[in-house]
C-alpha cells in the first residue's frame, strides 16, 4: 500500500515539475513589451464592419440605421498598441489612449472616461493570451491580445456586450510587432 501511494506521489511530482515551466512561460507578460501597428486597416475595418453588419440585420429596420453607427463608432479599430509591462503590471497605451496602468490581478480598477465620467478596466492573463475588460455604464469591451510563436505578429480579439444589442459584437485585427521590439518567444 505504500508503494502505491509513494508512486503516485512521485508522478504527481513529476507532472508538476514538468508542467509548471511550460504554464509560467505560457503567460509571461514581458512577452508583449513593444509596440504592434495594424497590418491592414482596410481589411480590418472590413471585416468590423461585417461584423457589424451581421448584428444589425437583427435589429429592427425603423432603428438599424442609428445601431449601426453607433456600432461602428464603439468598435473601433486600434491602429497600434504599445505595452509597457513590470512586474505584476501592464501599461498599455494606443492611438486612442495616451496609457493606462492596471494590475495583472483582474482588479477592477476606475480611470477617467475621455468623454467624461468615469470607466472601469481589468486585466489579466490567462492561459498565453493578456486579456483586458472595460466598462462603462451597461456597455462591456471585452480585448483578448494573443501573440504569435514567435512574437513577430499580434491577433486581437474585441467582444463587445451591450444590453441594447442582440447579441456580442466580435471582430479580430491583426498586428505585426515594430521593429525593435522585444521578440521573446
Amino acid at each position: 500500500m505504500n508503494r502505491y501511494k509513494n508512486a503516485q506521489r512521485i508522478c504527481l511530482v513529476v507532472l508538476l515539475v514538468t508542467l509548471l515551466p511550460a504554464v509560467a512561460s505560457a503567460a509571461e507578460p514581458s512577452r508583449y513589451e513593444g509596440t504592434y501597428r495594424i497590418s491592414d486597416l482596410a481589411s480590418a475595418e472590413a471585416a468590423r464592419d461585417a461584423s457589424v453588419e451581421e448584428l444589425a440585420v437583427k435589429i429592427p429596420f425603423l432603428f438599424r440605421a442609428l445601431a449601426r453607427m453607433r456600432m461602428k463608432a464603439a468598435a473601433t479599430v486600434t491602429l497600434f498598441f504599445r505595452f509597457q509591462p513590470s512586474p505584476g503590471l501592464m501599461t498599455i497605451s494606443s492611438d486612442r489612449s495616451t496609457g493606462w496602468t492596471t494590475d495583472l490581478a483582474a482588479s477592477e480598477m476606475e480611470f477617467p472616461a475621455p468623454q467624461g465620467g468615469v470607466f472601469y478596466l481589468s486585466r489579466w492573463m490567462e492561459e498565453s493570451s493578456l486579456c483586458s475588460r472595460g466598462r462603462r455604464g451597461n456597455g462591456t469591451r471585452e480585448s483578448r491580445f494573443e501573440l504569435s510563436s514567435d512574437g513577430a505578429g499580434m491577433v486581437v480579439t474585441t467582444t463587445i456586450h451591450n444590453p441594447h444589442l442582440p447579441g456580442p459584437l466580435i471582430y479580430i485585427t491583426e498586428y505585426k510587432r515594430e521593429a525593435g521590439g522585444s521578440t521573446r518567444p
